[in-house]
């Protein structure tokens, strides 16, 4: 499909905690089960008058719609649905990793046999595309705010992994079996914020802060363990060949950069950190100058230049989607390229620090308590690129619902109406 307008559609509804004295409470209803049902229904109608508005350019095939929805739409009472309800897969003990490997979205073809799906039977995802299957959303993309998931089991026994994922999906696809899946994209949101999650001194129940953390790629975790390995090397080892520290890298890494190192490896730090670490080093952050060449050197020395670059390259990686399901944040849907950062993503330049990012035509940013940062912003300038922001955040004082939202054309630089 080939598309000369795009129409651009906030759903701003504050997502937040809510705030009762000095406590914070997580909005929603139990069991889960109907928490997901009611979140489903309150999308079905918001995604109707949105359709029927009078402004809408409903019957027009050369006008792309682009609903989105901000973050944090779909968590529950507990501030995390179980992975198992969001896939519809019914497997515990899972993490993202190995979800990813055997295949994330619950199989569309599921759909067909169920008159009235249920949760429990097609996952979330499946009740989200099931509702935008039919042909009066053929040009229509859903942006459906983003779905707080955790794994039931990991092998870090107090904490929780937790996945803060947005699927994007194509309108329109039929009943097809696997066809709808063909047209969904999922991006895994990278940076925890202390926004995401309520802290444990103003709990009032849920999913909490310091025990939340993401996980990491394998390569991070192979890098990981890497550096854990140099942590534990004498001067003597690292002086020798064929690590071969000079003087003045052993004094550097003696009076700074091996705490440095330790600090942000230490199991005891925030679960937050370690993911930051490794985007600081992929991002080049100043704070890492002096302690990258060491830790690029070691890894030459242990692995071989080849191998090395394989893992140093992964911590400022490709930003491109390699599955629909992979997490990376840049991917295509009808021959328009689009990159999407949620919330603090966007505050920290995820995909302007990427590696080799290619031309972004729209630029996607759901967040809660954010706002469009210009200098992270990477939509195409020599042309009509554009960036679109829904924000979940309210703030009733002022009469602000939906915040920072908006859309630019970024050649221009001016607000759509």
């Amino acid at each position: 499909m080939t598309y000369k307008k795009v129409q651009f559609i906030a759903y701003c509804i504050h997502t937040g905690p809510k705030t009762i004295g000095l406590k914070q409470q997580y909005l929603g209803i139990a069991p889960t089960s109907a928490d997901i049902a009611e979140r489903i229904k309150l999308v079905r109608k918001a995604i109707e008058v949105a359709r029927t508005n009078s402004n809408t350019k409903q019957s027009d095939d050369e006008t792309l719609k682009i609903f989105m929805m901000p973050e944090f739409f779909f968590r529950g009472k507990e501030g995390a649905y179980a992975l198992e309800l969001i896939t519809g897969i019914q497997r515990k003990s899972r993490t993202w990793l190995e979800w990813l490997k055997g295949g994330f979205l619950s199989d569309l073809s599921r759909l067909t046999g169920y008159s009235q799906p249920r949760v429990e039977e097609i996952g979330l995802i499946g009740l989200l595309q099931n509702l935008v299957k039919d042909q009066q959303w053929k040009n229509w993309i859903f942006v459906f705010g983003s779905i707080i998931g955790s794994s039931v089991e990991t092998d870090i026994t107090d904490r929780e992994e937790v996945y803060n994922l947005v699927l994007v999906q194509k309108g329109g696809f039929g009943d097809t079996p696997r066809v709808g899946s063909t047209f969904a994209k999922v991006v895994m949101k990278e940076h925890v914020s202390g926004m995401d999650f309520i802290k444990t001194s103003e709990s009032g129940g849920g999913a909490l802060l310091e025990r939340v953390f993401h996980p990491l790629t394998v390569n991070q975790q192979q890098l990981v363990k890497h550096l854990k390995d140099l942590l534990a090397l004498t001067e003597e080892q690292l002086r020798a060949a064929p690590i071969s520290f000079t003087e003045s890298e052993i004094a550097l890494w003696r009076t700074s950069e091996k705490a440095r190192l330790n600090d942000c490896l230490t199991p005891n730090s925030s679960p937050q950190f370690l993911p930051h670490f490794l985007f600081g080093l992929r991002s080049g952050d100043a704070y890492f100058s002096a302690l990258f060449p060491l830790i690029e050197k070691f890894l030459k020395a242990k692995l071989g230049n080849v191998k090395a670059q394989e893992l140093l390259l992964s911590i400022r990686r490709s930003e491109e989607q390699q599955k629909e399901y992979d997490g990376s944040s840049v991917f295509e849907i009808d021959g328009i390229r689009f990159g999407l950062e949620v919330c603090l993503d966007h505050g920290v330049r995820r995909l302007k620090n990427s590696k080799n990012l290619p031309t972004i035509d729209i630029q996607l940013v759901p967040s809660c308590g954010a706002q469009i940062n210009e200098d992270a912003i990477v939509a195409k300038t020599n042309g009509y690129g554009y960036i679109f922001h829904c924000d979940g955040y309210a703030d009733y004082d002022a009469n602000w619902l939906g915040y920072n939202s908006g859309a630019k054309r970024v050649r221009m630089h001016t607000k759509i109406t």
